[in-house]
């Protein structure tokens, strides 16, 4: 699903029980649940969408003592399709490169290599934490493409965005941004 995983494990030899842990990073420095179990199926829930997580595993070998931890594995938790009303205020978003599960931010052409960012927007003249993109040369192309939603057909919707463009200590304000609307996985100019 797109908030939880299950995750299947076995045994060699007798069964008996097992500690799990799921860490957001291969190091387990952050690990988000640890469970104690005799299945060899557990539901993981509570997980952000399009991230990746890692599990490993150790038994107990008696008197709550464990064994070493198995070689992690990775899984990627389904992006699955936004829930409309939807909104993005970028404010719980570190201010750096903008990264997000469900999202794409990709430089594709040109000699720049400029991606989206979050920033605050105090110093270019807007509240809170906004989306910019750098400076680009003519002939760079940059695509931020937003979590897959599900538009039903004969509905009426809007869509606003609010995107600075900063160039060389100035706010561009007119220069344009081209936003596509797409009933499959691809992006043209046509």
């Amino acid at each position: 699903t797109t908030n939880s995983a299950d995750v299947l494990f076995s045994y060699n030899g007798s069964a008996g029980s097992a500690k799990v842990e799921i860490a957001k990073d291969a190091r387990f420095k952050t690990v988000v649940d640890t469970i104690v179990t005799v299945d060899s199926v557990i539901t993981v829930s509570g997980l952000e969408a399009g991230s990746t997580y890692f599990v490993r595993a150790r038994r107990e070998c008696g008197a709550g003592e464990y064994g070493e931890w198995n070689d992690p594995i990775s899984f990627t938790v389904n992006c699955g399709i936004a829930a409309l009303p939807w909104s993005e205020d970028f404010e719980e978003r570190p201010t750096t490169n903008f990264d997000a599960p469900c999202w794409v931010n990709e430089h594709v052409a040109g000699s720049s290599t400029y991606l989206y960012n979050v920033v605050l927007g105090t110093s270019y003249g807007a509240t809170g934490k906004v989306m910019m993109l750098n400076d680009q040369s003519a002939g760079n192309i940059t695509h931020l493409v937003l979590p897959q939603m599900n538009f039903e057909a004969g509905s009426a919707y809007e869509m606003s965005i609010d995107v600075r463009r900063y160039h060389y200590n100035v706010l561009k304000t007119s220069e344009g941004l081209h936003i596509y609307a797409s009933t499959s996985d691809q992006l043209t100019d046509d």
